[in-house]
């Protein structure tokens, strides 16, 4: 009969979740971050001819849980079409990097009728389909190093095989690989500091994140201008006086680099003078959409008190998109006119 042959007793077991037979071990996974896992969906039809019927019950065994959109019976003559699910159960947890076995087991039965519809055969035996859930994990070392200007490959330590990697770096690196398990990165800053890196490894929509830190060696203390990094400065130009003569400090970056966006550049401000009391405000950050120079112009506030005359020091801050040169910082002076 066409139901002994194709085996439909087995069939009627792998409609589950439309998994193929007599195949090695399925595989599912789960992250220990997010709690989220992967569900194999899918659909298998089967018809019955007029001489045979049956039905199956399903057993799991280990940390798994199914549905399936139809009862597992069959009748004489009836189609069917099942639609189904497996995944890791509700309540599953596991440790990154173990695997966890499971599996499902079906238990059939068929039975075949003569043509008077007179039950001549019953086969009853059962299938089992295995599954490994694999928490999945990724791991970079909490320290890496690599000096000024130099290449370093970092490659990360994942389970399973398999995945998809996305790395994630600072600007001051020019980086390879970034979807690959080995990325390769360049420094470009040009200082001694340390840089964050991470990574995201999943399966689907299951994700693990680890992260790791870049130590970038040379002389504490020295810049070294790396390639496509603009270098800045700030000098005095001219002192202010009350009550509305205004000073000037000259900022300035180097030619020659190319311009991909406008620079921001941040300034710290100390010395007797107090922003907003003594001068007026000054935007921070300075935005340089083009320029290589930019005059701050300070504008004194006349505050009919005798305070003598006050310094303004302003102090160029890090940042990721510029390196700064000496001078980095600079002091003019506001006379009293008190």
């Amino acid at each position: 009969m066409n139901a002994l042959k194709i085996a439909a007793g087995v069939a009627l077991i792998c409609l589950i979740a439309a998994l193929p037979c007599f195949t090695d071990t399925h595989r599912l996974y789960y992250s220990a971050q997010t709690g989220m896992s992967t569900t194999f969906e899918g659909s298998r039809t089967y018809s019955a001819d007029d001489k045979e019927s049956g039905s199956a019950t399903i057993t799991a065994t280990g940390p798994i849980e199914w549905g399936i959109s139809e009862p597992l019976t069959l009748n004489p003559n009836e189609g069917k079409t099942w639609s189904g699910w497996v995944r890791p159960d509700a309540g599953f947890s596991a440790s990154p990097g173990t695997c966890t076995p499971a599996s499902l087991t079906g238990n059939y039965t068929f039975i075949y009728y003569d043509d008077d519809g007179n039950e001549v055969k019953r086969k009853s035996d059962s299938h089992t389909e295995n599954f490994n859930i694999y928490s999945i994990e990724c791991v970079l070392s909490w320290m890496m190093w690599m000096p000024i200007h130099g290449t370093a490959s970092i490659t990360a330590s994942s389970y399973p095989s398999g995945g998809s990697y996305m790395w994630s770096v600072g600007g001051l690196f020019s980086a390879s690989g970034v979807n690959s398990q080995t990325i390769t990165l360049t420094d470009i800053g040009g200082y001694q500091r340390i840089e964050p890196i991470s990574l995201r490894y999943s399966f689907d929509e299951v994700t693990y994140d680890c992260n790791g830190n870049i130590f970038v060696y040379g002389i504490p203390g020295r810049r070294i201008p790396g390639p496509g990094l603009p270098e800045v400065s700030i000098e005095a130009v001219e002192g202010a006086a009350e009550p509305d003569d205004p000073g000037a400090f000259l900022l300035k970056v180097s030619a020659g680099w190319p311009r991909v966006t406008e620079l921001h550049i941040g300034l710290e401000f100390s010395g007797i003078a107090e922003i907003g009391t003594d001068y007026d405000m000054i935007s921070d950050p300075v935005i340089m959409p083009d320029s290589t120079v930019k005059v701050l112009h300070i504008q004194p506030i006349d505050d009919q008190e005798t305070e003598g005359d006050e310094t303004i020091k302003i102090r160029l801050r890090e940042g990721t998109a510029y390196v700064i040169v000496e001078p980095g910082e600079a002091q003019i002076l506001i006379k009293d006119d008190d």
